[in-house]
């Protein structure tokens, strides 16, 4: 989309940077460089912008050609002239401009105060300006000529209305305020104030404006969810008057209409706040004519979007009614949800057949070392070999481990010797001989360390 204030000259793609950068009049007075930084090191300017107060669009391309630029995409400013250059400002000069707006643009007291939200994400359109102290994000829809429901019922935002907006040094605030901004002090605004929108501008119906983030006022979470082009929601704050007179807009019936809206502030929401419109309706950072928000992830979702597309063919070709039309949409949207439950139910089944294998198996793995370990027992007790004092039958006894009993009865039948038994005096003290030994070799050929042998 183009910019409002500055012809724009691209010369790569954007999407080959994981992040970009703005020096102004680095080419000159009014030649501003966007430089992209590549994921794999170094940067390299990525387009050039034109201020339409020191250059036309025809000047800009014959700067191009003189400098040996290249543009793969030219777009011209959609403004002829600029009020204010919003990139050169001061802060302080901006602060003063935005608390003048709030007093000045009071709405009368029969007003009603209204909040609209609105989604951002996706094509973002940001980049960093005044030495990386402000995020410029550009051309943001902020409202549109619809039917919405609010608590008193279905309203319709005039296109007339969506116009007369007024976007410039408006207030940008995390989450709403408990007040109005025309109700507060001005130390209360300015604790308050992130940012500000300005170039405002309509077109299809629709409100755009420019947002100027100030970096050292916004969370480093927020900044990092708009570079990173995940959904941002904002919400606009606004008196209105209203028109109680019902009608029907594009076959959408209202209670009343919104016939001035006056901006109080805009504000950017947390990650746990959420926003009433989104991109469908074609508003939000990031927002363009051509978005489809359709999230088509599973099988069931492509076979429906399938027969969807070979309907609307048979639409145009054939003069279905509209009434027809629904129907059919109707049953492909029923197909879908009996696909999805019955894939649902099939994984379900799935893993409670597995689990119930799984517990079979250790199950019977139990049953089998239970009985090897009886066996394993009985074989090295009875064995010709096995001492007969108390203390070596009540440690074969504690023993559970079927390799640690199979080694015992291995060392037993490879062993020249019968195992002695502990006698004489003190020979309930310190560790028989033979079962040092013993232990030895169960640690060297196994690498396991014994707890203690009787």
């Amino acid at each position: 989309m183009p910019f409002s204030f500055e012809h724009s000259a691209r010369l790569k793609n954007s999407d080959n940077y994981e992040r970009f950068r703005r020096e102004n009049d680095k080419g000159g007075k009014g030649v501003h460089f966007i430089y992209g930084f590549k994921r794999e090191g170094g940067s390299e300017i990525q387009s050039i912008r034109f201020s339409i107060d020191y250059f036309t669009a025809d000047e800009a391309r014959k700067w191009l050609k003189g400098h040996d630029h290249k543009a793969i995409l030219f777009e011209v400013a959609t403004r002829k002239s600029k009020p204010d250059s919003q990139i050169d400002m001061k802060r302080e000069n901006i602060i003063q401009k935005i608390l003048k707006k709030i007093v000045s643009g009071v709405a009368d007291s029969n007003s009603i105060f209204r909040e609209e939200l609105i989604d951002i994400s996706v094509n973002t359109k940001f980049e960093y300006i005044n030495n990386g102290d402000v995020m410029l994000i550009h051309d943001v829809p902020i409202a549109k000529e619809m039917v919405q429901k609010y608590d008193d019922g279905m309203h319709y935002k005039t296109a007339e209305a969506i116009d007369k907006i007024n976007v410039e040094f408006s207030p940008l605030s995390l989450s709403h305020p408990d007040i109005y901004f025309n109700q507060m002090s001005d130390s209360e605004r300015l604790s308050r104030i992130i940012g500000y929108t300005s170039n405002g501008y309509t077109q299809d119906s629709r409100k755009f404006a420019d947002f100027f983030l100030f970096v050292d006022k916004v969370p480093g979470e927020t900044i990092k969810r708009i570079e990173n082009k995940q959904q941002v929601d904002v919400s606009i704050g606004f008196n209105l008057d209203i028109d109680e007179t019902p009608g029907e807009f594009k076959g959408q019936k209202y209670d009343k209409s919104q016939t001035s809206i006056k901006l109080d502030h805009t504000a950017i929401l947390k990650s746990n706040e959420q926003g009433r419109a989104s991109l469908p309706d074609g508003v939000g950072i990031g927002a363009d004519k051509n978005n489809e928000v359709i999230n088509l992830e599973d099988q069931a979702a492509k076979i429906l979007k399938d027969k969807l597309d070979k309907l609307e063919g048979e639409v145009k070709d054939s003069q279905k009614t509209i009434q027809d039309k629904d129907a059919e949409i109707t049953k492909l949207t029923d197909e879908k949800k009996t696909l999805k439950a019955d894939m649902e139910e099939k994984k379900v089944t799935e893993l409670k057949d597995k689990a119930t294998k799984y517990d079979k198996i250790v199950k019977d793995q139990k049953a089998a070392d239970e009985k090897k370990v009886i066996e394993l027992k009985d074989k090295i007790l009875t064995h010709k070999k096995a001492r007969t004092d108390d203390n070596f039958k009540k440690h074969i006894e504690k023993k559970t481990d079927v390799a640690e009993l199979q080694f015992i009865l291995d060392d037993m039948n490879g062993s020249i010797k019968k195992i002695p038994s502990v006698k004489g005096k003190g020979a309930d003290k310190g560790k028989h001989p033979a079962d040092v030994a013993f232990q030895e070799r169960y640690e060297k050929q196994t690498g396991t360390k014994l707890g203690g042998v009787c």
